[in-house]
C-alpha cells in the first residue's frame, strides 16, 4: 500500500460481522484468487451446466425421443419368444397377451427424456416423474392379474420390494441416491414378469454403464488437469446413475424375445 502526501478522509471501521466491500489492493487480491479457483473449476470440470431452463430445442429432442421410444415399446411388446402377437383394436385389448408390457414400457418412455436431463445436470430424480413409472408399473400389474396372471403380478411385487430394501442400504452407504433407489426398483419391477434374469440383466447393464461413464469422466479429467497445470486435489464428480438405469433398461426390452426363450416354461406377459 503507497503513502502519500494528501489528507484522507477518515474510513468508518466495520464491526465484525457487518458487511463490507474490499477495496484497493485487497479487493483486487481477492478477487484475484476468485477468478483463480473459477478458472481451475472450469479447467477441471468444464462450465457449471444450465439447470432450470429447457428451451424449445430440448422440448423439440425430447418429443422425437418419446415418439421413438414409444414406437420401440408398441414394436417390443408384440414380439415373444414364440412370434409376433399383434394388437387387434377390434378384439379385448385388456386379454391381450402383451398389453401389460406395453402400458409398463409406454408410462417409462413419457418420462426418459426428462429424468435423463435433469439427472445428468442436477444430480437428481424428481419424485413427480419417478410416479408416473410407479404407476405404469401399478397399471401392468392390475392389467396383470385382470387376465388372471397371478405369477409376474406376484413375482414383480416382491423384486420390488427386495430391490427397494436392498437399495436403502446402499443407500444409507453412501452407494446410491434415494431417487436411484425409487427408479431402479420400479424398473425392475417391470422386467421382472419376464424372470429373474431380465432383473439381474437390468442391474448388471446399469452398473457396468456407471462404471465405464465414470472411467470415462476420471480420464476426461486428469487430461484437464494436466493440459491446465493446475494443482487440485479435488474429485471427480459423481456419476449419475438414473441415466444408466433407464438406459438399461431399454435395452433389457429390447432383448425380451431372447431373454423369454432363455426362461424355461415362462412367456413374457
Amino acid at each position: 500500500m503507497s503513502v502519500t502526501s494528501e489528507p484522507v478522509e477518515p474510513v468508518e471501521p466495520v464491526e465484525p460481522g457487518e458487511p463490507g466491500e474490499p477495496s484497493g489492493t485487497e479487493g483486487a487480491s481477492e478477487t484475484g484468487e476468485a477468478k483463480s479457483v473459477d478458472t481451475a473449476v472450469r479447467a477441471e470440470h468444464g462450465p457449471p451446466p444450465i439447470v432450470g431452463r429447457v428451451t424449445e430445442h430440448d422440448q423439440a429432442r425430447d418429443a422425437l425421443v418419446v415418439l421413438g421410444l414409444t414406437a420401440l415399446a408398441v414394436v417390443a411388446s408384440t414380439v415373444t419368444a414364440d412370434g409376433v402377437v399383434p394388437l387387434h383394436v377390434d378384439g379385448d385389448l385388456i386379454a391381450h397377451p402383451t398389453v401389460a408390457t406395453l402400458g409398463g414400457c409406454l408410462g417409462v418412455a413419457a418420462v426418459t427424456p426428462a429424468l435423463v436431463r435433469i439427472d445428468v445436470a442436477q444430480r437428481r430424480l424428481p419424485n413427480v416423474l419417478v410416479g408416473v413409472v410407479a404407476v405404469a408399473w401399478v397399471a401392468s400389474i392390475v392389467l396383470s392379474l385382470a387376465q388372471g396372471d397371478v405369477v409376474p403380478a406376484v413375482r414383480s411385487l416382491g423384486f420390488v420390494v427386495v430391490t427397494a430394501l436392498a437399495g436403502v442400504a446402499v443407500a444409507l452407504a453412501g452407494g446410491m441416491g434415494m431417487g436411484d433407489v425409487k427408479l431402479g426398483a420400479v424398473l425392475t419391477g417391470l422386467v421382472s414378469p419376464w424372470g429373474g434374469i431380465a432383473a439381474l440383466g437390468l442391474w448388471g447393464l446399469a452398473g457396468a454403464s456407471g462404471v465405464a461413464w465414470a472411467l470415462i469422466r476420471t480420464v476426461r479429467f486428469r487430461l484437464r488437469r494436466a493440459q491446465s497445470r493446475v494443482e487440485s486435489t479435488s474429485v471427480v464428480a459423481d456419476v449419475p446413475f438414473g441415466p444408466c438405469l433407464l438406459g438399461a433398461y431399454w435395452a433389457v426390452v429390447v432383448g425380451r424375445p431372447v431373454l423369454a426363450a432363455l426362461v424355461d416354461g415362462s412367456t413374457p406377459s
